[in-house]
């Protein structure tokens, strides 16, 4: 494959100036410039990370930003990206990907899977899929929105984020994805609706749930529930597979309970990608 034009210039000049170029190896779109002192410049495409806008550009690529990540030695998911049918037209064949190799590396990894837009945020499209026969349509739902998804393997754990700001945790939370109590009289969709309209009254009137969301109907399919189900008094059930807060999940404050191991290897990651960068 022939390389995007400025990757194919940064080959052609890096040798002269001392200069190492380090390609993401499919597509050569992404990459890593290294300067004899050590440090290094992400770019992307046209995007030399003149102040450091390539950075974040890679960050809002999912795909883009787990190898960089891989790279630097954090443990990822295993994923690959797929292509609308639209992009693949535009690919080279080698590279042309679509629905059926989807359900394939799907079928590789082990049931379920996650399959996520590549370049969407706040949980948008996130979806855990349960069953092979539900892969098809949720990838067209998906290609309607974007072109290019990732398919993943499930990871289980907890969802933590702690936020740095130079050498201080300053903030860590754990996420929960959208859940509701039973009351013993009302339906899973009129406890949902309910949810929905208290969110502006718990100061969060940005985030969004949809009553309607598809992904609902395959969260109770798996537990054996429908929208129509009346929960029993108190049991709680999770509506999403995702916990982003912008689409009604929920977070604990855990800033003064986080063990110091954790906090140290968080502030540890920051300072040494912020040395990397001077």
């Amino acid at each position: 494959m022939n390389y995007p034009f400025v990757s194919a210039l940064l080959s052609e000049i890096a040798p002269t100036l001392g200069i190492q170029i380090e390609f993401e190896p499919e597509f050569n779109f992404v990459g890593e410039i290294i300067f004899p002192d050590g440090k290094t410049h992400l770019f992307k495409n046209t995007n030399l990370n003149l102040n450091p806008s390539a950075s974040s550009a890679i960050a809002q690529d999912k795909f883009y930003t787990k190898y960089l990540l891989q790279k630097k030695g954090f443990n990822v998911p295993r994923g690959k990206t797929f292509f609308s049918k639209a992009l693949n037209k535009k690919l080279a064949r080698e590279n042309r990907r679509g629905i059926e190799d989807a359900a394939q590396f799907a079928g590789s990894l082990g049931l379920p899977v996650f399959v996520k837009p590549n370049n969407l945020s706040q949980g948008a499209g996130v979806t855990k899929v349960y069953e092979m026969q539900s892969m098809s349509a949720i990838c067209r739902r998906l290609f309607s929105r974007t072109d290019v998804l990732l398919v993943e393997q499930e990871c289980q754990g907890r969802d933590y984020r702690v936020v740095v700001l130079g050498d201080t945790v300053i903030s860590a939370y754990e996420r929960f994805p959208l859940a509701v109590y039973g009351d013993g009289n009302q339906t899973v969709q009129q406890l949902l609706v309910a949810t929905q309209h208290t969110l502006p009254l718990h100061g969060r009137p940005s985030s969004q749930i949809d009553p309607r969301d598809p992904r609902i109907d395959i969260k109770l399919a798996d537990l054996g529930l429908n929208r129509k189900t009346i929960l029993p008094a108190g049991q709680k059930t999770f509506l999403l597979d995702n916990a982003n807060l912008s689409t009604g999940g929920t977070s604990v404050d855990i800033t003064d309970a986080i063990h110091h191991s954790f906090a140290a290897l968080a502030i540890d990651r920051v300072v040494r990608a912020s040395s990397r960068r001077r």
